[in-house]
């Protein structure tokens, strides 16, 4: 049975059909979906990140400035989806509903979806 599905989601990673996907599954079983923001951690992300782009000016604080002015972008963007599709924010009375909840968390992806993933029952995320 599938009660929480996992969206994990980036700046860079469009979130619409993700949602939407979700949305389908959530209310034929009615599940959790989990919107999980993803902020990198900045000195992970410089590590990876090649020589041409930090001799172009990428900084931490570049890196920190954009990430923390996507999360509100992206929060925004789910609250109206949510309110668009008529989700509830909490289950108001019992399990047996669909809602949407959304969480930050900074750090390694992978790591974040792999702690946030073993509590979840499905993880969607889209397809490149």
């Amino acid at each position: 049975m599938i009660r929480t599905i996992l969206l994990p989601l980036t700046a860079e990673m469009p979130s619409e059909a993700l949602f939407d996907a979700a949305l389908v599954l959530a209310r034929k079983v009615n599940a959790h979906i989990r919107a999980l923001f993803m902020l990198p951690d900045p000195d992970t992300a410089l590590a990876n990140i090649s020589d041409v782009i930090l001799a172009a000016g990428l900084t931490r604080k570049a890196i920190e400035r954009e990430t923390q002015e996507a999360a509100p972008q992206q929060n925004r963007h789910f609250v109206a989806w949510r309110s668009r599709n008529n989700i509830a924010e909490q289950a108001g009375g019992g399990l047996d509903t669909c809602v949407a909840t959304w969480a930050e968390q900074t750090g390694e992806i992978e790591i974040l979806v792999t702690c946030y993933g073993r509590l979840s029952d499905l993880i969607l995320v889209p397809k490149r």
